[in-house]
């Protein structure tokens, strides 16, 4: 996936997360550590972190996601393809760039 466009002579870099909203961001952080199963209704690991078919369906639409039948052929699981690992490496990324600001920042004098 390129991440870069040239407009007018000038390079110009494209936002990978972009159209991509919280529920699908969780997905795919959640698809990087396990497939996506169908339980009760929804992808995901049981009760704790599930989401809606049409959540994961738009990201095999964009082509994060794909189905994996397993070693047995049987399974229905969503694993990541290699755009979808590109977009969690650009949210690890962010994630961190956010820490070291926060750690970064000095702590503010409170006045009374």
């Amino acid at each position: 996936m390129s991440s870069a466009i040239i407009r007018n002579g000038h390079w110009r870099r494209r936002d990978p997360l972009k159209g991509l909203n919280d529920a699908m961001l969780a997905a795919l952080r959640l698809a990087d550590v396990t497939p996506l199963s169908l339980l009760r209704g929804a992808y995901g690991i049981g009760d704790r972190e599930a989401y809606a078919p049409a959540t994961v369906r738009a990201l095999a639409v964009r082509g994060l996601l794909r189905l994996s039948a397993g070693r047995d052929g049987r399974r229905r699981d969503y694993v990541l393809t290699p755009a979808g690992r590109e977009i969690v490496v650009e949210l690890r990324r962010r994630e961190a760039a956010r820490a070291a600001l926060i750690a970064e920042r000095p702590a503010r004098a409170v006045s009374c």
